[in-house]
């Protein structure tokens, strides 16, 4: 009865061990998949902080602590050279 008892203690934490590792898998395959799809509600989710860019454009520079407003940039439509 003691062997069994010890086994059921002991299986608990290892299994809540096993799910919060789970869920930490998880959280970061979304995380890839959504990036992969240049996901804009990243920017203002509060489950994710953004701390660095570490690909931005050349000649782009970090500044601290800064908001990140997200804005779309209307796609004019170019009409041919006159001639």
């Amino acid at each position: 009865m003691l062997y069994a008892l010890f086994w059921a203690v002991s299986l608990v934490p290892l299994g809540l061990m096993a799910w919060l590792i789970y869920l930490a898998i998880q959280r970061e395959h979304q995380l890839d998949q959504r990036l992969l799809t240049c996901d804009t509600t990243l920017l203002t989710e509060s489950g994710y902080i953004i701390e660095r860019v570490t690909l931005g454009p050349a000649g782009s520079h970090i500044i601290e602590n800064a908001q990140v407003v997200y804005q779309s940039v209307p796609q004019y439509i170019s009409s041919p050279p006159q001639q």
